[in-house]
């Protein structure tokens, strides 16, 4: 199989953990089915537990990819693909790799044996979820035992930079792995981080490069995230619920206007925000806030104007 040069560090690395940050286009997926492959051709008795949050959606996604690298690379003979229940096994020796969703934990604690974790939109699941799946990987069975996490790096405050890349002010150089480790209880855990850019993907279309690159006049928090694969900035990373809409009036296109009735500080008068907003994962994400007080209608308005898209 033929690997593209940045990816051949996840090859090679025998750590703990893999973490691999992009956004979309940079074909981590594919990367992963070919490592996944490899392994169950080439290692004794290795188990890969593929993840998504929901288990409808890791069928849709990681084993249909999974299913499609082995047919194309011509690899079907040496493999068991069952479509029911979602493993696949090697017909020359004791390997296998099985796809389910974190969705029901009880169902992740019952799975034994597992040599190697892919989780697949890490940032979807709960530190919870993680927890659990690496407490499953525990086997002996093979020489090393290993976790990776792929994701679009997500705001600062998510628990994954906050748990391992110093709350978003780490961030790996692209194509450049960034490594690195840790004695706990008398036990060494190597970690790895790699983070890839679709401009470094020769597979992908032309078509796909600019619609992405289109993104970066239009919202800049979705091309941030999905095209360069960055943490969510200080300002875009800011919560703003959903609920809060009812208290203003959406002005066209991802902006709102927040009521002075709902923008009030205590002592201080009614302030007026407006803010440009990206709606990602359920949430409206702040890219550019405007905040005054008692601003009058004209104000606003002007303000309005001044936001850039």
């Amino acid at each position: 199989m033929q690997v593209l040069e940045q990816y051949k560090h996840i090859f090679e690395f025998k750590g703990r953990y893999i973490f691999l940050l992009s956004g979309a286009g940079t074909g981590k997926s594919y990367v992963m089915a070919q490592r996944i492959i490899a392994d169950m051709l080439t290692m004794e008795n290795c188990f890969w537990l593929c993840t998504r949050k929901h288990h409808t959606d890791v069928g849709r996604s990681v084993f249909l990819q999974v299913k499609d690298v082995i047919w194309e690379t011509g690899l079907q003979k040496y493999f068991n693909i069952n479509k029911s229940d979602r493993t696949i096994s090697s017909k020359i020796n004791n390997s296998k790799v099985q796809f389910t969703g974190v969705d029901d934990p009880n169902k992740i604690k019952s799975i034994a044996e597992v040599t190697h974790v892919f989780m697949e939109e890490a940032d979807e699941m709960s530190e919870d979820d993680f927890d659990i799946l690496d407490s499953r990987c525990r086997s002996k069975n093979t020489h090393f035992n290993q976790l990776v996490l792929a994701f679009n790096p997500p705001e600062k405050t998510h628990w994954i930079p906050v748990r391992w890349f110093k709350t978003g002010t780490i961030m790996p150089e692209y194509n450049e792995p960034l490594k690195w480790s840790e004695n706990i209880n008398n036990t060494n855990l190597e970690y790895l981080a790699l983070r890839t850019h679709y401009h470094h993907n020769p597979y992908l279309p032309q078509d796909s490069k600019a619609k992405y690159e289109s993104f970066e006049k239009h919202n800049y928090a979705f091309y941030e995230r999905y095209c360069l694969g960055t943490w969510l900035t200080s300002m875009a990373g800011t919560f703003f619920d959903a609920q809060h809409i009812k208290y203003g009036t959406q002005l066209g296109r991802n902006i709102i206007y927040l009521d002075p009735a709902y923008s009030m500080v205590a002592g201080e008068g009614d302030y007026t925000c407006i803010l440009k907003t990206s709606y990602i994962n359920n949430k409206f994400h702040i890219n550019n806030c405007t905040l005054k007080q008692n601003m009058i209608p004209n104000e606003v308005l002007d303000n309005l104007l001044c936001i850039t898209f």
